[in-house]
């Protein structure tokens, strides 16, 4: 599917720099500046799910970064806990076997004895309610504790919102806090306002160097309702923006059954 873009967001056009692809080439895999991943000390991952390629290739290029991880649905808990379910009420391991092999999968990438990664089962959030089950986003980048530079990656089904305003006063604050933000921005068309009021936000301490529509998501009225946004600290050396994406070598579709969607500035 080809979209000439709305002149609401032709602002959004990516500023050129270099690429790089870490992940699957589906679903969980993302775009990102190579020079940000080696500037990082630390990767903060929000929202893993049963997907964590792209945490385990970045950390695979820095062997020392501290690594925290934050899902109240993902871990070997959730998984196994699952299998069990399946085996002992429904009886079916159709389902139960897949879940045993995540739980192991994540033991062995996350393990509760590592001293670099950290495994968080809760829900992020702006602020919280239910400290059971919820962190607030400064407590986990305080979590951190020395490591100044880090590459924060969010797709957390529409909590974006909710978080960012923190996000932007942190980075406001310390500029070096973050080396690169990687955010999966939902329901586009619904928060339309709301969107373009963070977008305007970030701009003013970021630039936007990728962007990739989740064709899982589809349109809404004229614009992807589902988008990979990928922004670093203010480029001084690049004004040349990229006109179409995707870019190919690089996006692949979230779906690989659907056509990707195509996006003209």
């Amino acid at each position: 599917m080809k979209l000439r873009v709305p002149d609401r967001f032709r602002h959004l056009a990516p500023v050129e720099t270099e690429m790089t692809r870490l992940g699957i080439n589906a679903d969980g895999g993302y775009v990102v500046p190579i020079e940000s991943v080696r500037k990082s000390d630390g990767l903060v991952s929000l929202g893993i799910s049963s997907e964590w390629s792209f945490d385990a290739e970045f950390l695979k290029i820095q062997k020392e970064a501290r690594y925290i991880a934050c899902d109240r649905s993902s871990g070997f808990l959730v998984n196994f806990y699952s299998f069990l379910h399946s085996l002992l009420r429904k009886r079916d391991l159709s389902n139960g076997i897949p879940a045993l092999r995540s739980a192991f999968r994540f033991l062995r990438f996350c393990p509760p004895t590592s001293n670099r990664k950290t495994f968080i089962r809760k829900w992020v959030r702006g602020k919280v309610v239910d400290e059971a089950r919820e962190i607030c986003i400064d407590d986990l980048i305080n979590r951190m504790e020395n490591t100044r530079n880090i590459f924060l990656k969010i797709d957390i089904e529409g909590a974006e919102y909710e978080i960012l305003p923190s996000v932007i006063k942190i980075h406001s604050e310390d500029k070096e806090r973050f080396t690169c933000l990687c955010i999966e921005f939902h329901e586009i068309g619904s928060r339309e306002e709301e969107f373009l009021n963070l977008i305007e936000q970030l701009l003013q301490h970021f630039d936007i160097v990728h962007m990739h529509a989740n064709n899982c998501g589809g349109i809404s009225q004229d614009f992807p309702n589902v988008l990979e946004i990928t922004l670093v600290p203010t480029l001084s050396s690049s004004e040349n923006r990229v006109g179409f994406l995707p870019r190919a070598g690089l996006d692949f579709p979230n779906c690989p059954e659907l056509d990707d969607i195509t996006l003209e500035f």
